[in-house]
């Protein structure tokens, strides 16, 4: 069975990680404003640097890769390359495009996802 990783910041794990005792919790959809749907972002490859999976901070100050999610039971997890064409063209390229961006690594679901904390 495929193992999948999500990264997410110091700011947003606590509402993620609702069980503290165990490190565990639940991953919710969020609403992609370039692509207009609620998705998780998450990937295959448990050490992957940030830039291949686009986690950019030209817009935000915070490190959105400083901690390391497992999911748990991973279920409705699809490859992008899979949905890419359903999306506005100009909106998939935006983000394929970005320096270092290695979209084969990316993988989404519009389900919500146990998951459960990962010690680096």
């Amino acid at each position: 069975m495929t193992q999948f990783f999500h990264r997410t910041c110091i700011h947003q794990v606590g509402k993620i990680i609702t069980n503290p005792a165990e490190g565990t919790g639940t991953l919710f959809p969020h609403t992609q404003p370039l692509l207009g749907v609620k998705l998780i972002w998450m990937t295959h490859v448990r050490n992957a640097p940030k830039e291949t999976l686009g986690l950019r901070q030209h817009l935000l100050t915070c490190d959105r890769s400083a901690i390391l999610l497992e999911l748990t039971d991973p279920h409705l997890v699809v490859p992008w390359r899979d949905v890419r064409e359903s999306f506005e063209p100009q909106a998939v390229l935006q983000l394929e495009a970005a320096r270092g961006a290695r979209p084969d690594y990316w993988w989404v679901s519009g389900s919500p996802q146990n998951v459960k904390l990962v010690e680096e």
